[in-house]
């Protein structure tokens, strides 16, 4: 006389939550009978795609990876006289950081950031510029004291301390 054995099912635990999708069903359950199947949809800032994920015989759960893909800010902008460094890509999440040349100062932020803005994915700033330094010659070091040192860009004035008028002519002319 055979014998025939009741076989237990097997179960899966659940599944880690994933930083690119959540379930399109919520369900506080912590174990799942093997051939389940579960359903994602992926994050905002990711192409929208949905995808299931199936308890397998061996006790695991099914790959998700690759399947929400991240989207792009884009190439971030080259600024005249400095360079952008990217880190990784120009994706969702990613980082990029600028610098100047030598003799030139950055205005504005030195990082971006690709966040989402709505349903979309954008720079997080303002493009930054690089700015030229005025370096003074050693014959015009009189000039640049406490009491008058002028920064001068693009041919014009925008700084002077305890300045006078004379001083100012003596500048403009140096400039010329």
């Amino acid at each position: 006389m055979s014998r025939c054995c009741w076989k237990a099912p097997y179960y899966c635990k659940a599944p880690e939550e994933f930083p690119f999708a959540k379930p399109t069903v919520l369900t506080d359950e912590s174990e799942f009978p093997v051939g389940t199947s579960l359903n994602y949809e992926c994050s905002p800032g990711y192409f929208e795609a949905t995808f299931s994920i199936t308890c397998l015989e061996h006790l695991v759960w099914s790959s998700a990876e690759g399947i929400c893909r991240r989207k792009s800010c884009g190439a971030p902008p080259e600024p005249f006289n400095g360079a952008v460094h990217i880190n990784t890509d120009t994706q969702f999440g990613s980082t990029v950081h600028y610098s100047c040349n030598e003799g030139y100062r950055l205005i504005g932020s030195p990082s971006w950031a690709c966040l989402l803005l709505g349903s979309t994915v954008t720079w997080d700033k303002e493009a930054p510029v690089c700015e030229g330094e005025l370096t003074w010659p050693s014959s015009h070091n009189t000039f640049c004291s406490i009491q008058i040192c002028p920064m001068l860009q693009k041919g014009n004035l925008v700084h002077l301390a305890e300045s006078s008028l004379s001083d100012i002519r003596k500048l403009e002319s140096w400039a010329a």
